[in-house]
């Protein structure tokens, strides 16, 4: 049988056609980037100009540098231009304490908190397409299906100012429906370090480690777990004897991080030495090897004194586990 002779004319046409959509999709793609990125550069001007205009430098507000007439000059700014304005500043107060106390006094007078604390529980505000439009990340108010970046936004900055009476609105942002805002309001409740909260990250810590589809990994609650102050060391009891292996090994590892982060002679630990060695000797003959393992490296990090041969089948345990 003859195979048909293909035609090339028609190749020729479909290869142009093709070539033509990828040229003029390659350049709406161009033009995209060029505008988002002068808008951008224009944003970031706007806001060095503000800056200057009302003083909200880091340096100024170190300095208190800033009146009561610049507080009632931002009170007439809408929301959403606060918030632009006040974006770089709030990055910065990762690294500086003193800037995020200041800052935190400028937000709570100017009503940012509260709008931050509304949005992360999902209450938006009505916005106008013209005020949508007066900022970089507006148009989000108008997809729902976009607002998840909005309440993670709100707790990062919670978070970035140590605002300590937001913590119940972040534990609560741990059910929020979308992974990325429970992580970043699982950071801002360890940057937060509110002993109200422990418990909290307990009940989640147990059910990571029950819940093999728990959006919230046991190793993300441990690191937050971790940065709290060894004067939360008692809360961790209950899950020291957790029934599951995996939430003991954890309460010990975080016992163990929290004791690293804190001098050995201002450990508040020793108020409950007891309690401890009873504890950590009952971890070092736990069924779990990991459990022992970990349970040794505790007691040498604590120097605690619990029973040699008890200590010594821990210390044999983290070294073979180790291996």
């Amino acid at each position: 049988m003859a195979l048909p002779v293909p035609n090339f004319q028609y190749l020729t046409s479909l290869a142009r056609s093709v070539l033509a959509s990828v040229t003029s999709g390659t350049l709406l793609l161009a033009v995209g980037a060029m505008i988002q990125r002068w808008r951008s550069d224009r944003f970031d001007r706007r806001v060095r100009t503000l800056n200057v205009q009302y003083g909200l430098t880091p340096a100024a507000l170190l300095e208190r540098k800033y009146s009561a007439e610049c507080l009632a000059k931002l009170r007439v700014l809408p929301l959403c231009n606060l918030e632009l304005l006040l974006e770089p500043l709030l990055l910065k107060c990762a690294s500086s304490l003193p800037l995020a106390n200041v800052l935190r006094e400028i937000c709570l007078e100017l009503g940012l908190i509260d709008v931050w604390q509304r949005l992360i529980l999902g209450q938006f505000l009505p916005l106008s397409f013209r005020q949508a439009l007066s900022y970089p990340d507006g148009l989000l108010h108008f997809f729902s299906h976009l607002h998840f970046l909005l309440r993670a936004r709100s707790a990062r900055n919670l978070g970035l100012l140590r605002h300590q009476a937001s913590w119940p609105i972040l534990a609560k942002a741990l059910d929020d429906p979308h992974p990325d805002v429970q992580q970043v309001a699982l950071r801002s409740l360890a940057a937060l370090r509110q002993p109200q909260s422990f418990p909290a990250l307990l009940d989640r810590m147990g059910k990571a480690a029950a819940q093999n589809h728990s959006r919230l990994s046991l190793h993300s609650l441990k690191a937050a777990m971790a940065k709290f102050p060894l004067s939360q060391a008692l809360q961790l009891l209950p899950a020291l004897r957790h029934p599951l292996p995996q939430v003991r090994s954890a309460a010990a590892e975080i016992l163990c991080e929290m004791a690293k982060r804190e001098p050995a002679e201002t450990r508040v630990l020793f108020q409950y030495k007891n309690v401890f060695d009873r504890e950590l000797g009952t971890l070092v003959r736990d069924a779990d090897p990991e459990v022992r393992a970990i349970a040794g490296e505790v007691i040498a990090q604590l120097g605690l004194e619990v029973s040699s041969s008890r200590a010594r089948q821990g210390f044999q345990d983290q070294t073979s586990y180790g291996h």
